[in-house]
Formats: structure tokens, C-alpha cells, sequence
């Protein structure tokens, strides 16, 4: 499972006021990780973000305490899920951990 830390940093970026799909993938393009984005300085965020979204990720959004203990709450309980794998001979989609899916149009022999 994620650690704490990690899981924290991704929570905490997704959860602030104006970071949405296209404001976190700049971000992280510029500063390579959840934990970078929330290290580097308001002014260096700035550019990407304007100041209002620059200066919430400075700070725990309210209730994110809450949200990260409930979130961790819920992946302890969820069952852990099978290894990826690719039906034989199969263009159908593959469950996987990460958000990966696989398809074979013909098995490999």
C-alpha cells in the first residue's frame, strides 16, 4: 500500500480549491511529484497556478485530517486485488492495480 506520506501529498494536492485535472498535471510536470509541488515556494507555484491556488497549496485544505483518515481507512479494508493479467487470446480489458489496462489481439507463444 502507499505510505502515509505519499498518500497525504497526492490527497492534499487533488483536495485544494483550484486544482483540477490540467492545474495538477502542470504542476507536477514542473516539480515532478506531489510532495515537490507542496515543497516548492508560493512564488515558484505562482505562474502556474495564479495566487489564489498558489497561496491554498501552502496550507491543509479544512477537513483534509478527516479525508486522509478516512481514505486510509478504506484502502486498509479493501481487499488486495489480483496480479494484471492478459486473457489468452483476448482484446478485453484488464483490471490492474495501477490504472493500466493490457489487451492481446493474439497470444504469444
Amino acid at each position: 500500500m502507499i505510505d502515509r506520506d505519499e498518500l497525504a501529498a497526492w490527497l492534499r494536492l487533488v483536495a485544494t480549491p483550484g486544482v483540477g485535472r490540467d492545474t495538477a498535471r502542470r504542476l507536477l510536470a514542473q516539480f515532478g511529484s506531489p510532495e515537490g509541488v507542496l515543497g516548492a515556494s508560493t512564488a515558484a507555484r505562482r505562474p502556474l497556478t495564479g495566487e489564489a491556488t498558489a497561496t491554498a497549496l501552502a496550507t491543509e485544505p479544512e477537513g483534509f485530517a478527516q479525508l486522509l483518515a478516512a481514505t486510509r481507512a478504506w484502502l486498509a479494508a479493501r481487499p488486495a486485488r489480483p496480479e494484471c493479467a492478459t486473457a489468452r487470446g483476448s482484446m478485453r480489458r484488464q483490471s490492474c492495480p495501477v490504472g493500466v489496462t493490457t489487451a492481446c489481439r493474439r497470444p504469444t507463444r
